[in-house]
């Protein structure tokens, strides 16, 4: 840029220069200019530059553009002092200065200030009147919520200062949502910020740039503090000779999103510019929207289109931050591919181009012809809310922001007023005055004399018609039960039609099968319950339920919808019944891999429960079960721990009902979350606790205690803890088998468990047999498009890989790769898994550079979405510091190493078969660095611990093992280094013949030991294989 070598004399003369011009009328400028051009061609394209940037009204910062450049923004005062202050840093920069955070280093205080300096060059007699104005203006104001001005004077170049109370704390906007204030406490906060701005009115003082970000709130929610800062562009209403007319002296003063129409146009502001800015704030506080969009539109266009179009009512475009992002993540988690020489892991409603403050509900979340519920786009809380806002805030609202400034409130007191009014049940100002409306304020305001007046009135009329009063009562209630038990007896009396399906007496020998059953249900739904929706709508529900345990997710959305519909069009709509409908579909969309539909559904459902009953209600819990799982399906394990803790303390607290086997389900789903967070120990904790209760429960096969075998399985396996993982396998084999059949997804589960077992045991071909047997189970019971299909195309590909067919395994981890990004997005651990299994096989194919872009990636995917503490984030930085160990690149492998063996210690400790392969990899590293003798001792000991862990015969053995015959022959030891480093080859060429890495490297390593014992016809012989 031209101005980062420009010396401060000439940019003394440029600033001097520039704003003399500025001060000229047309005729004027245009004479100055020309000079300029002849006597400083270079200064008069400095000028004319800044003159285009000034007069550029495309951008939404219109205004002075040498402000933008200054030379304290190049030249860091950090440390200097100033008066008893010593500058820290740079926090921002004003119209006229910047502002730095600064500390006292006088007079024994611990102080921190906002200490604003004048810019250098900005010296001229206006610009010093100007920043002397700005003093006195903070000096007047002296109030609770106005930042104070503390101290000030000059610097040793005669440049003013004045030192202001920093403020900490979060814009109001943020703090709002940050602390869910409801809409009264956010009345009542904006009612002190309102009053401070008044103050600052009575004081003479118009603040000119009301914004969230000039409203700072600190404190707890029940007692906020508030402070107003930057009066820096403040005016001064009286129009005495020390009064400074701000026209041209810094970035216009205002932001745009906020400026009343006429300080748009540069038009005299008086304070009804401050009522519109705080109409604004307050429009953008309740409603989470901004009326108009001020991106790409000039201050002359955003003006007009304020005058021309009326705002849009706040309750007709609020939204609430009740949002959740929809990328979820599979159902388990899947070992990362080891083959790495030690690596191995496993509200709607807006205004066009609005802005919106909160995330908003997206509209996709109920997709169109998934259920028949247009009007459901909202949430509950969303539809609270502008309800809530629909009568006087609408009116007071846009009042003050109205275009014209004599038909918004005249002083923000009067704005205050109706706030207050409203607040109280009077009637506001704002509205137009009517009989009805007075009347129903009066009625709310004084509830207790109204009612004391009409219980006088109506107790002759209560006395008459009391009795048939509680007649009918008691009779509803007979009629309730009643249709309770009749829904409960016909459900029942289906159920055991539906069922005599079976009995060959009635189906003359023709066997059905469970689908046959559930299907013929549904039909008979449809016409035997007609005219019944009570009954029709519960038994869809149990249909459905049914379908979902067998996987049959599509089956399950129809009947789901069809309960839906049936509950929607009922002449009185009971909202738990449909709050039920959306957990149900929310249920099964999840369950089907479809994240974003299961996110909209169970929000939908919880907030109806809450709105219906409360946060304690056994509804409630419910909830959070099925949202947990979404939850983890984020990598977000603590929040659905959390969340699976308060369901079932919900439970616990209900005694109305027997919650055991959900509390138990709860149990369970804390435990794998925990082995998906890398907390083995308490996984096995909770798991086994689970499992011995629900044996109690279920002394015979019984799917809750299957899947508790499953989990069990998958934390014994990641504990190394090979023979008891796989005995508790077979028995939920066994198991599932029996409940499903052999063909069935919850049986294909226990393949893939057992397969990855044979793979860490080296059993490849055995391994890669399972996997496929599920594979294709899934591929044929689900689709192409569900996680546990990307899940198994990775299986594939690391096995492929383990068996040398690089080729094949690149293609499966391509097709893994695209469906993990297209049901997760980019940032997730099974995306990462992908890129890390992907990784290896560049690696092993020699193509380092390639292979080290993607392992760097995986680092990156999950250190943001698993934390550094966890082993996946572990073997990433080992598989970074292996490419770049093949690279030569040992100084900037060794932090990558290092910190793989720091967080395996505090993740999997000592005693894991892993902390042994990472020490493996440092004794690769100590060898490749020259330190013979310690990577002796170290690979001892791995290779003695490896002789214990690993499976006979395992190529990581193998691998150690030839390293270890390295260290000696490289040390002269060329007895003792012969036997290592001729069984390590052979081991590895049972093991992997083809690899181009462990085997060829093991290769050079025994002919480099031939060559040096004279035997040269066997080491020619192998450098030539």
């Amino acid at each position: 840029m031209w101005w980062a070598s420009m010396d401060v004399t000439r940019w003394n003369r440029l600033t001097t220069l520039f704003r003399e011009i500025l001060e000229k009328d047309d005729a004027a400028r245009t004479t100055m200019l020309g000079k300029l051009s002849i006597q400083d061609p270079d200064m008069y394209r400095e000028i004319k530059s800044l003159l285009d940037a000034d007069t550029d009204e495309s951008s939404i910062l219109d205004g002075f553009a040498v402000d933008a450049v200054d030379l304290d923004d190049l030249l860091s005062i950090d440390g200097s002092r100033i008066g008893p202050w010593r500058v820290v840093r740079r926090i921002g920069s004003g119209g006229m200065g910047n502002v730095y955070l600064a500390e006292r280093e006088e007079g024994g205080f611990d102080q921190r200030v906002a200490l604003k300096l004048i810019r250098h060059g900005m010296d001229s007699v206006q610009i010093l009147r100007r920043f002397e104005s700005e003093r006195r203006i903070q000096a007047r104001l002296q109030h609770p919520n106005i930042a104070r001005l503390l101290d000030g004077g000059l610097t040793d170049d005669h440049r003013p200062w004045f030192a202001m109370e920093y403020v900490e704390g979060e814009p109001v906007d943020r703090y709002c949502t940050n602390n869910r204030l409801g809409v009264e406490e956010r009345l009542n906060l904006f009612v002190t910020i309102a009053s401070a701005v008044q103050y600052a009115h009575s004081s003479l003082v118009v603040h000119r740039d009301l914004k969230p970000d000039n409203i700072m709130v600190s404190g707890p929610a029940d007692s906020p503090e508030v402070k107003l800062l930057d009066f820096g562009i403040a005016s001064v209403l009286d129009e005495g000779d020390d009064a400074v007319k701000l026209t041209r002296d810094g970035a216009r003063p205002m932001t745009p999103a906020y400026a009343a129409p006429e300080q748009l146009l540069g038009k005299p502001v008086t304070t009804a510019g401050d009522v519109y800015s705080l109409g604004m704030v307050l429009y953008e506080l309740l409603s989470g929207c901004k009326p108009y969009s001020t991106q790409e539109i000039s201050v002359h266009d955003l003006a007009k289109l304020i005058e021309q179009t009326p705002p849009p009512r706040p309750s007709s475009v609020a939204v609430t931050a009740d949002a959740v992002s929809a990328d979820k993540q599979m159902q388990q988690p899947v070992n990362r591919n080891d083959e790495l020489s030690g690596t191995g892991k496993d509200p709607v409603g807006s205004v066009p181009g609005d802005n919106r403050l909160n995330d908003p509900l997206e509209t996709e979340r109920i997709p169109a012809g998934s259920i028949a519920v247009q009007n459901q786009a909202l949430s509950p809380a969303t539809r609270r809310l502008r309800r809530r806002l629909e009568g006087d805030l609408d009116v007071i609202i846009l009042k003050a922001i109205h275009p014209d400034p004599g038909q918004r409130y005249q002083t923000v007191e009067q704005f205050i007023a109706d706030i207050q009014r409203h607040l109280s049940g009077q009637p506001v100002h704002a509205r137009p005055e009517s009989k009805r409306y007075r009347m129903g304020k009066f009625i709310r305001r004084h509830k207790p004399m109204v009612l004391a007046g009409t219980l006088l009135l109506i107790t002759l009329i209560a006395g008459i018609v009391a009795f048939a009063w509680q007649f009918n009562i008691a009779a509803a209630e007979r009629d309730r039960a009643r249709v309770e038990a009749e829904t409960s007896h016909q459900v029942a009396g289906f159920l055991q039609g539906l069922f005599a399906s079976v009995d060959p007496s009635v189906s003359r020998g023709d066997m059905l099968t469970a689908r046959e059953l559930l299907d013929r249900g549904a039909v008979q739904i449809g016409t035997e319950l007609a005219g019944q929706p009570d009954v029709q709508a519960r038994m869809l529900d149990v249909l459905g339920n049914v379908y979902i345990s067998l996987w049959m997710f599509e089956e399950a959305l129809n009947v789901y919808e069809q309960a839906l519909s049936i509950r929607q069009n009922r002449p009185f709509v009971r909202q738990e019944d449909i709050a039920q409908s959306y957990h149900n579909l929310g249920k099964a969309f999840n369950r089907d891999g479809r994240f974003r539909q299961a996110d909209s559904l169970l929000t939908l459902a919880m907030d109806l429960r809450v709105s219906t009953f409360g946060e304690r209600h056994p509804s409630v819990a419910q909830s959070l079960r099925e949202m947990g799982s979404l939850l983890e399906n984020r990598n977000r394990y603590d929040e659905a721990i959390d969340g699976y803790r308060t369901a079932i303390s919900i439970y616990e607290q209900d005694t109305g009902a027997d919650h055991k086997e959900s509390i138990l389900a709860l149990k369970s789903n804390i435990g794998f979350a925990y082995h998906r967070k890398g907390d083995d120990d308490q996984a096995e904790r909770y798991i086994r606790e689970t499992l011995d209760r629900l044996r109690e429960l279920y002394p015979v096969a019984h799917p809750s205690v299957s899947s508790a075998l499953h989990r069990l399985a998958s934390v014994l396996h990641a504990q190394a803890r090979y023979e008891e993982s796989r005995q508790v396998q077979f028995e939920n084999l066994d198991m599932a088998a029996s409940l499903y059949g052999e063909d069935h997804p919850v049986t294909a589960l226990g393949y893939t468990n057992y397969a990855g077992l044979l793979k860490t045991l080296e059993r490849y071909a055995e391994a890669e047999s399972y996997q496929h047997r599920a594979h294709h189970i899934f591929l044929n019971k689900l689709g192409d498009e569900h996680p546990q299909v990307s899940i198994s195309y990775n299986n594939l590909a690391n096995l492929k890989h383990d068996q040398g067919d690089l080729d094949s395994a690149v293609v499966y981890h391509a097709l893994a790769l695209d469906l993990a990004r297209r049901l997760y997005g980019n940032q997730h651990d099974e995306v990462a898994n992908s890129l890390n299994n992907l990784g290896a096989v560049r690696l092993d194919q020699l193509r380092y550079a390639e292979a080290e872009s993607l392992f760097r990636e995986t680092l990156s995917i999950d250190l943001r979405v698993l934390g550094e503490k966890h082993p996946f984030v572990a073997m990433d930085y080992q598989a970074v510091a292996i490419t770049l160990m093949h690279q030569g690149k040992l100084d900037e492998a060794e932090p990558y190493l290092l910190k793989a063996i720091e967080i395996t210690r505090e993740t999997q400790g000592e005693d894991h078969p892993r902390f042994a392969i990472v020490n493996g990899e440092l004794g690769r590293f100590l060898l490749l660095k020259g330190e013979f003798v310690t990577a002796e001792l170290l690979l001892a000991e791995v290779l003695g611990r490896h002789e214990k862990e690993q499976a006979q015969g395992s190529w990581r053995t193998a691998e150690v093992r030839s390293l270890y015959g390295e260290s000696l022959f490289r040390q002269g030891k060329i007895d003792e280094a012969g036997p290592h480093l001729s069984k390590g080859y052979e081991e590895l060429m049972q093991a992997r013949p083809n690899d181009l890495r462990f085997t060829a490297l093991a290769r050079n390593r025994l002919a480099d030991y031939y060559e040096a014992t004279g035997n040269t016809d066997e080491a020619e012989k192998l450098r030539n294989q």
